[in-house]
């Protein structure tokens, strides 16, 4: 889709959710992945180890995509009734923006914590 397109959706509650579930789940992918680098930066001594590291990581990366898309789910849902509430007369103010942000973090932040005790 073009990029005009993806925001038009995005004006209609069902995109916007849509788009809140993609963002976050892309986010958290990303989020995952460069703390997975960083910490094997960190405990692997060699380059070839290191290297050997990044082509398993990559072998993982559908799994790492699809967790993160099913983790995001959980702002799929919150973002709908905060759209409804905040977005349908009009373009929401930076401050209601920042409270969307802090809570979908936050959900986020809570579902990762849920899944390691869990795990």
């Amino acid at each position: 889709e073009d990029v005009s397109s993806i925001w038009r959706n995005a004006s209609y509650g069902a995109g916007f959710c849509e788009l809140s579930r993609l963002f976050f789940a892309h986010f958290t992918e990303r989020y995952l992945r460069y703390f997975l680098d960083r910490e094997a930066s960190s405990a692997i001594e060699t380059i070839h180890d290191r290297e050997r590291f990044s082509e398993k990581l990559a072998d993982h990366v559908e799994t790492i995509s699809k967790h993160a898309f099913e983790t995001a789910k959980i702002t799929q849902s919150f973002a709908a009734g905060w759209f409804n509430k905040h977005a349908t007369e009009g373009r929401p103010s930076q401050d209601e923006i920042k409270g969307f942000l802090g809570i979908a973090f936050g959900k986020l932040r809570d579902e990762l914590i849920h899944e390691e005790l869990k795990g």
